[in-house]
């Protein structure tokens, strides 16, 4: 399985020289607005920060928004256009966007732009898709997939995780990416089977406890063995 970097929630292949990210949800703070929680949630802040620290350490050559870049369907809340175009520039329009399951309205606004989105886009053995439909062909490229935004408990606290598999338990090699989005809720996956994802692309897989997981501490990439090895010590 080839080497990848994880920061801030964005996955690194020094290889081909793709930063991924996933699960942006841009709006969902407009959304909360609107239903009444008032709360000061700088989504914009939290996005844009991030993006231009990731940037400033990796210095990729494409990035890939790896689906859910927006947050609500049927409407494109004020403030969104602004925030995407600021993401947008944070890349210098190197940047590739993939349709998530909350993805309806964003070829308008990527039309727009001259910004390419797809089903799904492979380069140099990546294959990235969202993760919300099934795979038509399933075969040995890495499959990176976003949707599920897991995340792992460790002694009582409550971490973002980046998933991988090495083509053990399923046929192909994969990476499941963590939500790059501070708003959303973080899906605890220590007690979880493959049948309680919901991406059918994992579901695909023959057992659970050969996945292995890495998180992000301050700064420092730790990496962890299969689950199966270490799950009761958390």
């Amino acid at each position: 399985m080839r080497d990848f970097r994880l920061f801030k929630n964005a996955v690194y292949f020094p290889k081909s020289g793709i930063c991924t990210i996933s699960d942006l949800h841009i709006g969902l703070e407009d959304k909360l607005n609107k239903q009444g929680i008032s709360f000061p949630f700088e989504e914009r802040k939290s996005l844009v920060n991030n993006l231009k620290k990731v940037k400033e350490k990796f210095e990729p050559n494409k990035f890939v928004f790896n689906g859910d870049t927006l947050h609500t369907f049927g409407e494109i809340p004020d403030k969104v256009p602004e925030k995407l175009d600021e993401i947008i520039s944070i890349c210098n329009e190197e940047c590739l966007f993939i349709k998530g399951s909350h993805d309806s309205m964003l070829p308008y606004l990527l039309e727009e732009r001259d910004l390419e989105i797809k089903e799904s886009y492979e380069y140099s053995g990546l294959k990235f898709i969202h993760g919300d439909k099934d795979l038509t062909e399933l075969d040995d490229e890495l499959i990176v997939i976003g949707h599920e935004h897991p995340s792992v408990e460790i002694h009582g606290d409550k971490i973002d995780c980046c998933l991988y598999e090495k083509g053990k338990s399923c046929i192909f090699s994969i990476i499941v990416l963590p939500s790059f989005s501070k708003l959303t809720k973080g899906v605890v996956i220590n007690d979880m089977k493959l049948r309680d994802f919901m991406s059918p692309v994992l579901r695909n897989c023959n057992t659970f406890a050969d996945f292995r997981l890495k998180i992000e501490l301050n700064g420092e990439e730790l990496e962890f063995p299969s689950l199966k090895k270490f799950k009761d010590k958390l």
